[in-house]
C-alpha cells in the first residue's frame, strides 16, 4: 500500500491552476519549477523525500462550442531522493499526464496517470496512480 504526505497529483494540480484561464488563449505554456515532497516506499518500508526539478508542458486546442482541451505532462528531472534511514535514491522514472475537456461553464475532468519509479536501497520500486471517467486505480511493485 503506497502512503504519501503530499500527493504529487494534487502539488501538480496546483502548479496548473493559474495557467487554466491564460492558457486557452495563449497556447503552449513550458516551465520549470523545484519540487519536493514525501512517498512512502513499499519496498524498503521507510518515507523518501524527493526533490528535483517539475518540468511541465501546458498545450490546449479549441473545441466547438466554446471550449477546449488542455494536456498537461510532467516529468520530474534530477529527482534523488533520501529515506527516513539515510537510504540515498533516484528517481529512475517519472511522469504524470493529464488531460481536461473544459467549457466555460464546467471544468469536465478527463483522465490522468501519475507514474514512478524509485531505485535505492537494494530494490526499484515502480508505482501508477491513475483516474478517470472509469474511476481511481493504484498499482505498486518491487524487484
Amino acid at each position: 500500500m503506497l502512503r504519501r504526505i503530499a500527493v504529487p497529483f494534487v502539488v501538480a494540480a496546483g502548479l496548473l491552476a493559474p495557467s487554466l484561464a491564460s492558457a486557452a488563449s495563449n497556447g503552449a505554456d513550458v516551465r520549470d519549477v523545484p519540487y519536493s515532497f514525501d512517498i512512502y516506499n513499499d519496498c524498503t518500508q521507510e518515507m523518501v523525500h524527493i526533490t528535483g526539478t517539475l518540468h511541465r508542458e501546458l498545450n490546449d486546442a479549441r473545441v466547438g462550442s466554446g471550449g477546449f482541451v488542455q494536456e498537461h505532462n510532467y516529468t520530474l528531472k534530477d529527482g534523488s531522493g533520501l529515506g527516513a534511514s539515510g537510504t540515498q535514491y533516484r528517481v529512475t522514472y517519472h511522469s504524470i499526464r493529464i488531460t481536461h475537456l473544459v467549457f466555460v461553464s464546467q471544468n469536465l475532468f478527463a483522465d490522468a496517470t501519475d507514474t514512478w519509479q524509485l531505485a535505492g536501497g537494494g530494490s526499484v520500486f515502480t508505482h501508477t496512480d491513475s483516474s478517470g471517467s472509469s474511476g481511481f486505480s493504484s498499482d505498486s511493485s518491487c524487484r
